[in-house]
């Protein structure tokens, strides 16, 4: 069931647990991970196509998104190449749930790229346990 938590200076934030994420995944729904630090523009404005710090280190030259198709290849990730990359201690994770209908996907290797912006309306954060 998605819920919403207001948020002081624009619109409520969706928001479900992770558990009820995976009982509600459809062949439309992808997860991306983000930093805290860019949780508030991305709620804001969506997600953009950009070359981020990961993505410029490996010479990419396309602007993308990248998202998981499925909540455990996401977690495996996060327990292995992902989580590494954000040190756990320093960074505090956020998990989205993003609706990708009427956007291409394309894949790349156990990841999917989009190449558009993604609206923030398509956007919900996932938690571990039931939000206030």
């Amino acid at each position: 069931m998605t819920r919403t938590k207001e948020k002081s200076n624009s619109h409520p934030v969706p928001y479900e647990t992770l558990e009820e994420a995976k009982e509600t995944h459809s062949k439309n729904t992808c997860y991306h991970v983000t930093p805290k630090k860019y949780l508030e523009k991305i709620l804001n404005e969506g997600l953009k196509p950009k070359i981020g710090e990961r993505a410029e280190f490996a010479g990419e030259k396309e602007k993308r998104i990248y998202l998981f198709e499925h909540i455990d290849d996401m977690e495996n990730a996060l327990c292995n190449w992902l989580g590494e990359y954000y040190e756990p201690d320093v960074e505090e994770l956020y998990i989205l749930k993003v609706n990708t209908e009427n956007h291409t996907l394309h894949r790349h290797f156990f990841e999917l790229q989009v190449y558009e912006p993604i609206p923030p309306e398509n956007i919900t954060i996932l938690s571990k346990e039931k939000m206030p």
